[in-house]
């Protein structure tokens, strides 16, 4: 069945209705052959995100219409591999609530870090091999990348900037060691954003 993530965008919302709200979805959603699997909430942003899996968009708007009136602002479609690899792990309480790994409410942003080389093709080989390696020992899942960059996913800011930091001081101290420093260059760029935007396409931007 086709899976879905919407984004409902507001303010002055306390968790307690947030919850009231999906579990009147459970109550209604076997009548759309909808199934709400969980949501992620930011309170300081004033957003919820949804997963749903259901025959269409329209399907899943109609329990939400039906259910408390609260209409999400976009709903997109999405694939599979994609919000797996995006969204990564998290864990649901009894209310099918996103939690992190650490049990703390997941609201549902994700970091994102690029890290491009310069240099001729031999000699990025292994500084390449050693920014993906920390990538994923530091929690990040690595997006497949052709060409001169790596890109790589975190659920936790402070895990992307350890990255960061464990990145820079191994490559820098790799190239300076090896009498790289003046032949290879890599930069890096780190950004956040949210599942779903007004825009199609899972973390597509405003």
């Amino acid at each position: 069945m086709p899976l879905f993530m919407d984004v409902h965008k507001g303010s002055g919302f306390t968790l307690e209705e947030v919850k009231r709200g999906h579990l009147a979805d459970l109550e209604v959603q076997r009548k759309y052959g909808v199934r709400y699997v969980q949501y992620w909430v930011n309170d300081s942003a004033g957003m919820v995100f949804c997963l749903i899996e259901g025959p269409s968009k329209e399907a899943c708007e109609k329990v939400h219409q039906e259910a408390h009136g609260n209409i999400a602002c976009n709903i997109i479609q999405v694939e599979k591999g994609d919000y797996e690899l995006l969204m990564g792990v998290s864990t649901v309480d009894e209310y099918d609530l996103s939690h992190d790994l650490e049990g703390d409410i997941d609201p549902g942003y994700r970091v994102f870090i690029s890290i491009s080389f310069l240099g001729p093709e031999k000699l990025l080989i292994e500084p390449q091999f050693m920014a993906g390696k920390i990538l994923r020992e530091q929690g990040g899942r690595e997006i497949i990348h052709p060409g001169r960059e790596i890109m790589g996913v975190f659920n936790s800011c402070k895990k992307a900037i350890h990255c960061v930091k464990a990145v820079q001081s191994t490559l820098n101290n790799f190239l300076e060691q090896a009498q790289l420093s003046q032949r290879v260059e890599f930069r890096m760029a780190v950004a956040a954003g949210e599942p779903v935007t007004e825009n199609d396409g899972l973390f597509s931007g405003d």
